[in-house]
Order: structure tokens, then sequence, then C-alpha cells
């Protein structure tokens, strides 16, 4: 098996069965983050191969998502675009569609936090992952997982700092972590740390959300690392501060821009190729560049 893809970034297939003998059989373990699915689902993962008879061989996932807490109106907690002093009120209606009570708890928004749960489905499930984080993030995963200690083989917490710069290998390939001080004010308690990844001979570069500041990336000196592929916001290729740490502080061979909402991607692509045209432009789950 070469591949087993996903038709979507809410399923994953991780660890799966490499080779599988005539005769034999394998496993294709998948998870299906169901956090905002709703109703009857129907999910697809494309299993390649070199079978001769069916090279690329459809797998159909069905069932129907139960929800634990049905609100209504769905949408009625959405409040559009707010001007300055504007103040308005949306009530909304819960009802327990559990045989037990359940319990109402008030949160931070933390939209901008990775999916913890994810993460730590997919932990228990493959042999080989492990996890490099700060505590916050450690954290966040212990709190919807109350299974993390016996796994904690698989877990290394990374000190946060100002200062933040730490090295280590990993089955062979080579990581440098590096704070970068997270975007917006809104987020500022939020730990945002920059990668660079040293594989098959070329560097990547993934710096998460951080904002314009140029303090982190002067004191970083990137370009030292000679980076090959940088992995950034798209923001950061379209505005002028975000430029300027590009062309001075980090000087990738190739551009990726990321978090690009579905919506902008054409008038997003064609503002970044104003200044960047050779830049690749990611705009759906699962799609792929490969450099050599």
């Amino acid at each position: 098996i070469s591949s087993v893809k996903p038709s979507c970034g809410c399923t994953v297939a991780p660890n799966y069965s490499r080779e599988i003998a005539p005769g034999a059989t394998g496993k294709i373990p998948i998870i299906i983050n169901t956090a905002k699915l709703r109703s009857t689902i129907t999910k697809t993962v494309t299993v390649n191969s070199n079978d001769p008879t069916n090279r690329a061989y459809r797998l159909t996932v069905s069932g129907k998502i139960k929800q634990r807490v049905i609100i209504e109106p769905v949408r009625g907690g959405s409040f559009g675009r707010i001007q300055g002093n504007q103040k308005l009120e949306r009530t909304l209606t819960l009802k327990n569609n559990t045989d037990s009570p359940i319990e109402l708890t008030l949160l931070r928004d933390k939209s901008g936090v990775f999916n913890a749960e994810l993460v730590a489905q997919y932990l228990q499930v493959s042999k080989t992952a492990k996890l490099f984080a700060t505590l916050q993030a450690q954290s966040e995963i212990a709190k919807i997982f109350s299974g993390l200690a016996n796994i904690s083989d698989k877990t290394q917490v990374i000190r946060y700092h100002a200062e933040m710069d730490t090295s280590f290998s990993a089955t062979g390939i080579q990581v440098r972590m590096v704070r970068i001080a997270h975007g917006g004010a809104r987020w500022s308690g939020m730990q945002n740390v920059g990668h660079i990844v040293d594989v098959g001979g070329l560097k990547f570069l993934h710096i998460g959300d951080p904002s314009y500041g140029q303090k982190d990336f002067e004191r970083l000196q990137l370009f030292k690392d000679k980076i090959d592929v940088a992995i950034l916001p798209f923001w950061f290729l379209t505005a002028a501060k975000g430029r300027e740490i590009i062309n001075k502080l980090i000087k990738p061979v190739y551009l990726v821009a990321v978090h690009v909402p579905p919506k902008e991607v054409h008038s997003i692509t064609r503002e970044i190729a104003k200044h960047y045209p050779e830049a690749v432009v990611f705009s759906k789950p699962n799609e792929k560049q490969i450099y050599k």
C-alpha cells in the first residue's frame, strides 16, 4: 500500500499496514473527528496500492452522529459582523440528548488552538508517533484525554520561554523548535511555536500564527538556516510588514501560503501572485506539494 488518502481533514488513517502478503489480512484504522459533524455522514478513504486489478480502492464509512446536546437554532449563536459600539444578544435552547445529567462550563474562546482531541486519538492508535509540545498544549490534551499518562513515552514537554530555541532528533529527523510570539492581542496568551524540520536534505519552516513583530525573527535570524520551504500564514505574503520579514529575515527558496479562507481563495491568490508568482497557495484539506 503506497498511500491512504481520506476525503477530508476531519478523517485520518494512521499507521496502516504497508505490506499485505497474498491471502493475508491487514489493518487500516480510520479516525473521524465528529466534533463539527451532524446527522448522517459518509466519508471515503482511497487506498492506493500495487494491486494490478484495483490500484485505487475506495473505502466508505457511513454513520449517524448522535448529538449529546442539541442546540436550537443551529446557528443562533453566530453574531456575524459587529460594529464598534453595537450590542447584540442571542438566545439559545440546549437539550440534553443523553441518559445522564450534563454540566455546563463557561470557557474562553480557544478557536485558535490545535484540535487536542484529534491529537489524543492519533497518539492512542499510532505505534510510531511522538508528541513534542509545550506544557500548555499537553495540558489541553490532558483535559479531554484521561489516559495521557499511560502513553507518557509518546510525549515530551518542551519548556516555553522568551528565548526558547531547542533542537532534537526524532527517528533521524532533525527538528528545531523556536518561540515566536502569537499574533493578535486576543491570542497573546497562546504559546506559539515555530518549527524547522530538516528531512531529506531540505529544511522546512512552519511558523504557526505569529505576529508581524520583528523582535523574534531578528533574534532567530532564520535566514542563516538556509530555509528551503517556508510554510507561512497567507497574510505574511500579502502584508508589507510580513513581506519585509520574509525577504530580510527568512529568505526561503520556496513559499507555501496556508490558513486561506475558502471564500477568499481567488482574491488572496491573485494578491500573493503580485509579490511571489511562484508561491504555492494551499486552500483545501490534504493538498500536496513535492520538493526534492
